[in-house]
């Protein structure tokens, strides 16, 4: 059972109270990669997750609790204020780069969640910030990239041949 049902805005973030009738955990997906969602805290059978919004102002997604939808959000603020050009996750060749342009009023902080990437500042024009990432891994070998400090990945990559 959710506190929260129908369709609104999300500044940034939004947390959902899920009651478990039957004393399993629920298991709360989002519809698309522009958003994401994390637990957050367990109270007994109070369930607390946490959905992001991560991509563009105005984008949509519909929130699932055991794949039933519950609410349809709209973000009317990015997370942090930052928004990045990439949230599906994507490929890079061993021995290959990608970039990301996070955009935000300050520049953001990127960091990769294993060692099988490397990070690396590329500068900025105005408001939007370039990071490289480097593929210095084995093929097969995954990473999530963080901006912030946030509790989830932005986008997620792994190494091809």
């Amino acid at each position: 059972m959710s506190d929260t049902v129908g369709n609104f805005s999300v500044k940034g973030s939004y947390q959902y109270k899920l009651t478990s009738t039957n004393g399993q955990a629920p298991v709360v997906t989002v519809s698309n990669s522009n958003f994401r969602v994390v637990l957050a805290s367990q109270n007994g059978n109070d369930y607390f997750f946490k959905v992001y919004a991560i991509g563009a102002v105005g984008q949509t997604c519909d929130v699932l609790v055991n794949g039933v939808k519950v609410s349809t959000i709209t973000a009317s603020e990015v997370y942090g204020g930052v928004m990045s050009d990439t949230t599906a996750p994507f490929t890079v060749k061993k021995g290959g780069s990608y970039q990301f342009k996070l955009t935000a009023s300050s520049k953001p902080v990127m960091t990769a969640g294993s060692s099988s990437f490397r990070v690396e500042y590329a500068g900025n024009s105005g408001n939007d910030w370039f990071f490289k990432v480097y593929a210095v891994g084995n093929a097969g070998d995954g990473c999530g990239f963080y901006v912030n400090g946030a509790p989830f990945t932005v986008a997620v990559a792994h190494i091809s041949e």
